[in-house]
């Protein structure tokens, strides 16, 4: 299992992690790409460390623009731009959306039950204001959710799209 949330904040200079490794490994840190095109077989699922958010926020929408930008944008709104070594191992939003459905079901032994939608499963799914997959990856961080659905129930509509919400 690999994160999305890329924490770059912390490897730019400055960072919290920006001398935890000598400058000759750097590129070894979190090598998506590489991992993803060595193993092209191999089921590769996203986690987000919940309930305890040791490495970002639980936002998928976060984790999904990390995959795909390796940036970060911090409370504040601030986005810290990749450090060199890490800026060409981007995924695509086709490669990172089934690491966080039906890889993330395999992982938990439940891709029958969860992870895509089929007749059967547990409707699991959200609402998005945009398209990720048509969707510049810059502009990623601004797509909001607008519905949550567990197991066929509304969880969450936000304000303003009732419309969309059952």
């Amino acid at each position: 299992m690999i994160f999305g949330y890329f924490p770059t904040c912390s490897f730019i200079k400055g960072g919290k992690f920006s001398g935890s490794t000598p400058d000759e490994f750097r590129v070894w840190e979190w090598r998506w790409r590489a991992l993803l095109d060595t193993n092209p077989d191999a089921h590769i699922a996203w986690h987000a460390d919940a309930p305890v958010p040791a490495l970002g926020p639980l936002n998928p929408i976060l984790h999904l623009y990390g995959f795909v930008t390796r940036k970060q944008v911090m409370d504040d709104g601030t986005v810290c731009e990749p450090p060199d070594w890490a800026a060409d191992d981007v995924l695509t939003v086709e490669e990172a959306l089934p690491m966080m459905t039906i890889e993330a079901a395999y992982a938990l032994f439940r891709e029958e039950d969860i992870g895509s939608l089929r007749a059967g499963k547990y409707a699991d799914l959200i609402i998005l204001s945009e398209n990720p997959l048509t969707t510049d990856p810059d502009s990623i961080i601004n797509i909001e959710i607008w519905m949550t659905m567990v197991n066929g129930r509304v969880e969450y509509c936000a304000a303003g799209h009732a419309e969309v919400c059952p």
